[in-house]
């Protein structure tokens, strides 16, 4: 679009304005709030990961997982890059009340780069006592935006016991 520039056309026939459109957040995982079961999620490992009604942030699902088998979930973002935002934010909303006080769940950003290089961050957030729903949030500057490939955004948690639920997970590029 910027290309040829086509905002003139767009804003034409849409009224989008481009420096409205520049300033959203976009989400880029699909089923964020597992409202779909596990649709275009995978599910590694961990037995101990299913989609409940019985607590839910927004809408009528969320995703559990029971400890200690532990919890493993990922989505793998491919397209929709905008080559003027190269920091990677995740955040997402957890109940952790119930799970052990030792608990760990920690968000995975794996980028890959044309011709094979790999580059992996992980963000560790301590579960605590915190009660109720609470957002959990990280961020991960990305480099060479324009030969990325695709991102692997892994959501995983670790104690020895407990339940710890996870609902409405955003991952979006953002400007420096």
């Amino acid at each position: 679009i910027r290309n040829f520039d086509h905002w003139s056309t767009i804003n034409e026939i849409a009224n989008w304005d481009k420096t409205y459109i520049n300033s959203q957040i976009v989400n880029y995982m699909l089923n964020p709030g597992f409202e779909e079961d596990l649709a275009c999620w995978a599910v590694g490992d961990a037995n101990g990961v299913n989609i409940t009604s019985e607590k839910a942030r927004t809408g009528e699902k969320s995703l559990v997982g029971r400890f200690p088998e532990g919890m493993q979930v990922y989505q793998i973002v491919d397209r929709g890059f905008f080559l003027d935002r190269t920091t990677l934010e995740v955040s997402a909303w957890i109940d952790s009340e119930q799970m052990s006080g030792n608990g760990v769940l920690t968000l995975e950003v794996t980028a890959n780069y044309h011709g094979g290089h790999e580059k992996i961050y992980h963000i560790d957030i301590e579960a605590g006592d915190t009660k109720g729903w609470h957002q959990v949030s990280g961020k991960v500057a990305l480099a060479n935006i324009s030969e990325l490939k695709f991102v692997i955004v892994g959501l995983t948690g670790n104690a020895t016991g407990g339940k710890l639920y996870l609902d409405d997970i955003v991952v979006a590029l953002t400007h420096d």
